[in-house]
């Protein structure tokens, strides 16, 4: 069955491209790919590093948070990314070795500052991992040494952060992020070489997030790229202990599927283990946009919540699965 009118909230006049990098799709329209879930590992106050600085870690309970994280995706038919985030060279290269041993994710290269960031290129090109890792990120302020290093190490996919910390004030509405990423951020990406830059609208503060649902929609609609944000920067003090377990809940899972209603393409969450708390609020919204994809004639991949979530929610209204399948 196909409908012959639009269903889906908004279309793009503009192609909306769509890059792999690993194992994952980053980018296109509303349905036809479920948004990227981002999980961060080795932050400040994750309980499975020891010292920071020179990357001592336990790597049982590390493995096991990603385990734990994966096996929710699969689950829910999300696609899963991992933020690495890492606070010396030494401790860098102790996580990208670690991680790639233990999971296909793809993973945003998240070093607090330029010299971890480009020690975690060089270890990436060293161990063949360029097709799978992201360059996290690419400031208004980066110099041209990060640059030449992400080109040298054949890094092709980076994140393009739409914010100037110069003038705060400047980068706060749609229009303002997409003037610096087409006047400071696109230049610097094609002196990088990148082939797959993909757009943080970024985060201030809790109420920043609805800010940027719009900013999400204005950057894909005009330029096309895969865009998103980590709401999670803002979100990180609303606690099960401080909030309760239905808030707390409520609260990352509202944020998430509400910046999925303007098209985000990746959501930035908080700890991998978060994602029990969201991945169900998350995959039913991305089986309803899937369902009005494939109305409107969109082929969607087989791997989409929409065959796994609606299916089974279906199924436990009727007892069977009622409905009248697309294939």
């Amino acid at each position: 069955m196909r409908m012959k009118e639009q269903l889906r909230p908004f279309t793009f006049s503009r192609e909306q491209k769509m890059f792999k990098i690993g194992n994952v799709v980053f980018g296109g329209a509303p349905g036809e790919r479920p948004v990227v879930l981002v999980g961060s590992l080795f932050f400040l106050g994750d309980k499975a590093v020891s010292d920071h600085k020179e990357g001592v870690f336990d790597k049982s309970k590390a493995r096991e948070k990603i385990e734990f994280a994966e096996r929710i995706a699969e689950g829910y038919n999300l696609q899963f990314a991992i933020d690495l985030v890492a606070y010396s060279p030494k401790a860098a290269e102790k996580y990208v070795q670690f991680v790639c041993e233990v999971s296909n994710a793809p993973l945003f290269l998240d070093g607090i500052e330029e010299a971890v960031r480009i020690r975690m290129y060089k270890i990436s090109n060293e161990l063949g991992l360029v097709s799978r890792v992201i360059g996290n990120a690419i400031y208004v302020h980066s110099r041209d040494e990060e640059l030449k290093a992400l080109k040298e190490n054949k890094i092709e996919a980076a994140v393009l952060m739409a914010f100037n910390i110069a003038n705060p004030a400047g980068s706060l509405t749609p229009n303002d992020k997409l003037r610096i990423l087409n006047n400071e951020l696109l230049p610097k990406a094609e002196k990088a070489g990148l082939r797959k830059p993909l757009v943080d609208v970024v985060v201030l503060d809790p109420a920043s997030i609805a800010i940027n649902g719009p900013a999400i929609l204005k950057i894909k609609s005009e330029t096309g790229l895969p865009t998103g944000c980590a709401p999670a920067n803002a979100l990180g003090n609303i606690s099960k202990k401080k909030f309760g377990v239905e808030e707390a809940i409520g609260f990352h899972a509202g944020s998430a599927t509400y910046l999925q209603f303007f098209a985000s393409d990746f959501i930035f969450y908080g700890p991998l283990k978060r994602i029990k708390d969201i991945a169900p609020a998350v995959s039913i919204i991305d089986s309803y946009l899937g369902y009005l994809a494939k109305l409107e004639g969109v082929k969607i991949p087989r791997e989409h919540p929409f065959y796994k979530i609606l299916k089974k929610v279906q199924k436990a209204f009727t007892g069977i699965t009622a409905w009248q399948p697309i294939t």
